[in-house]
């Protein structure tokens, strides 16, 4: 039994344009951020312009409920 998140959790799909996963799940680590708890790869895509990977970033605070500006920041680079 695992008891439920008391606070929720916020989805964010992030497409990259990538041969490979690992540098992405390589650079998802070096955010360093205890907000991601869970990151999955949702699907790949291959057309003439190249290979795309979505990958589904699952965000959670453990002592409070995110806003969507947090996440937006961590998103887009602006991490502390």
């Amino acid at each position: 039994y695992v008891e439920a998140p008391k606070y929720p959790t916020i989805d964010v799909d992030v497409t990259f344009v990538c041969t490979r996963y690992a540098p992405i799940a390589d650079a998802i680590k070096q955010v360093n951020s205890s907000l991601i708890k869970k990151e999955a790869v949702v699907d790949t895509y291959e057309d003439e312009s190249g290979k795309s990977i979505p990958v589904r970033l699952t965000f959670m605070h453990e002592d409070r409920t995110l806003t969507k500006d947090e996440v937006m920041r961590l998103k887009t680079g602006q991490y502390e």
